[in-house]
């Protein structure tokens, strides 16, 4: 397990996987990240809305308090590399999960793992 990966997510990151697509005409995702009420609170000694995401002292969640949250979503291959606005008929419900370990066995059905994940900050595809 990446320690890096495993504290973006607790950080409140969203992390993105390509999958196999559901069919020629499709780019398929999993996203992985924190429910809303879960999210780590900023650190008091900050303006609202600071920009701190990039911080090595943002704040996170303990990983024995964190709850997760995984969808599938996919979307007409030809409408994101055209940059056109995508059809969200397709986009999955949130699955939520109790602990870490919940979240690593769901994982391992598909025969992924943390470290297989990035940061959705680095992913220009996804229209979400």
């Amino acid at each position: 397990m990446s320690a890096y990966s495993l504290q973006l997510l607790l950080q409140g990151k969203i992390l993105l996987k390509e999958l196999v697509p559901v069919d020629a005409h499709s780019i398929t995702w999993m996203e992985i990240g924190l429910p809303r009420d879960c999210l780590p609170a900023y650190p008091l000694r900050i303006e609202p809305g600071a920009m701190i995401g990039f911080s090595p002292y943002r704040s996170s969640v303990p990983i024995e308090k964190a709850r997760f949250q995984v969808r599938i979503s996919s979307f007409n291959r030809a409408d994101i590399e055209q940059e056109l606005k995508p059809s969200y008929d397709r986009v999955g419900e949130y699955r939520q999960f109790a602990s870490w370990q919940e979240i690593q066995e769901y994982l391992s059905h598909y025969d992924l793992d943390i470290d297989d994940f990035t940061d959705s900050a680095h992913v220009d595809k996804y229209p979400l």
